[in-house]
């Protein structure tokens, strides 16, 4: 049924031309208004700034959501709009990764080549084990989606979790080699040391190095593990295969670097 004379809604009149007509117009007008630039505007400041965003920074960007509303590169400039403001340029690390951002920047390091489906036995096994995390794709019950706020997922069952799934990812043979893109990366075998591999690795992952104590660790352990020095090359380093000692390290390596806590934040 549609109506046959003139609607009522909110603010504005809807004329009653039927059917599919009418709930477009009240979908234009309620896409134009000032109270949803507002609600995505926080919605934005919570994803990529803080959990308690200021109010200065989400009224700013629902002027500029607002204002934008007719442009066809209205998020650009919205995108633009928080990316540069020193509220987000000042609170790097309010934020911390959920499960699925963990895993898939895990993905992305690694040079994982794998397409998520299903009947694929490593596809399913990392898609099914972040159930145990607490971030399943689409699972969670309320039509809001998951959760976005920090306390929700810095627990030691999220994290614990998802750096499972980290873990057996980097150990999948028929996906990734990681012993083989370390020697790409550093294709003079004098030149692999502890060293290199970790600051390799750091930028490859992070785009950044670690504090100078977390690297010594993860550069400590590689030594502590089959010896040598932190400037001298890795023993037996071009030996890729699935289970050479040289492989574990350097699966081990990526993993550290990529459950250490800077890694985890965001």
């Amino acid at each position: 049924a549609w109506a046959t004379a003139p609607l009522k809604i909110l603010d504005v009149t809807i004329a009653a031309t039927g059917g599919e007509t009418d709930v477009t117009s009240v979908l234009d007008y309620l896409a134009g208004h000032y109270g949803t630039a507002r609600y995505i505007a926080w919605k934005l400041c919570v994803r990529l700034v803080a959990d308690d965003p200021s109010e200065s920074l989400v009224a700013s960007t629902a002027d500029e959501i607002y204002t934008r509303r007719n442009d066809v590169d209205q998020l650009k400039w919205v995108y633009r709009h928080i990316l540069l403001s020193s509220e987000f340029q000042s609170t790097w690390g309010e934020k911390i990764k959920r499960p699925i951002e963990t895993v898939v920047r895990a993905m992305r390091a690694a040079n994982v080549d794998l397409s998520i489906r299903i009947d694929h036995s490593t596809s399913n096994s990392i898609w099914n084990r972040l159930t145990d995390t607490g971030h399943y794709p689409f699972g969670y019950d309320a039509p809001t989606g998951y959760p976005d706020a920090r306390s929700q997922w810095q627990g030691s069952g999220a994290l614990i979790m998802s750096w499972r799934d980290v873990t057996y990812l980097l150990r999948q043979p028929s996906i990734v080699n990681l012993a083989v893109q370390t020697n790409t990366g550093i294709p003079d075998t004098a030149n692999r040391t502890p060293n290199n591999v970790v600051d390799f690795w750091m930028d490859r992952a992070l785009g950044y190095a670690l504090d100078n104590d977390q690297a010594v660790r993860i550069v400590n352990f590689i030594i502590e593990s089959i010896g040598g020095a932190p400037d001298t090359a890795i023993a037996n380093n071009t030996d890729t295969a699935d289970f050479s000692k040289y492989q574990k390290i350097i699966r081990a390596v990526l993993g550290l670097i990529l459950m250490s806590p800077d890694a985890m934040r965001r």
